[in-house]
């Protein structure tokens, strides 16, 4: 497989031929039940983008986008510092083999430097596979839980 990592802008995410196929698979593995359906609100997505604070990143197999991770770089009000959350990470499972996914937060995390971000947040479901690795692959610390629940 050679897979190729280009930056995107969050249009070309959304209108990409295979995002429904990447968005199925994404809700079926990571979906938090306190949220409604997957429905972007792509004017802010793409202000948030104007602003400099969204980056995406694609992997492609060829033509074919087969993974995906986006970052949100924003100041921390109670630190008065940069820091950096993924907003979406996934690839395809016949792909994650190779360090696809690693690779793709390896580019993102150069992103969230370049931006000066201090801090670097990662979300997992719990007991994924994302989850398992975070700390031994992505030399990640868990720090803490997400709770959740439907209001």
């Amino acid at each position: 497989m050679n897979i190729e990592f280009r930056e995107l802008s969050i249009n070309e995410l959304l209108n990409d031929a295979n995002k429904d196929e990447l968005i199925s698979a994404y809700s079926s593995e990571s979906k938090c039940d306190a949220v409604p359906d997957y429905y972007p609100d792509t004017e802010l997505y793409e202000l948030m983008e104007e602003q400099g604070m969204l980056d995406t990143i694609g992997a492609f197999d060829g033509d074919k986008l087969v993974g995906f991770i986006t970052s949100v770089t924003y100041r921390l009000p109670k630190y008065s510092t940069l820091g950096t959350t993924t907003e979406y990470f996934f690839v395809l499972k016949e792909y994650r083999t190779g360090g696809t996914g690693l690779k793709l937060l390896k580019r993102i995390e150069e992103k969230a430097k370049q931006r000066n971000a201090t801090s670097f947040f990662l979300s997992a479901p719990l007991n994924g596979s994302l989850d398992r690795i975070a700390e031994r692959a992505l030399g990640l610390t868990k720090s803490h839980a997400i709770y959740s629940k439907e209001l």
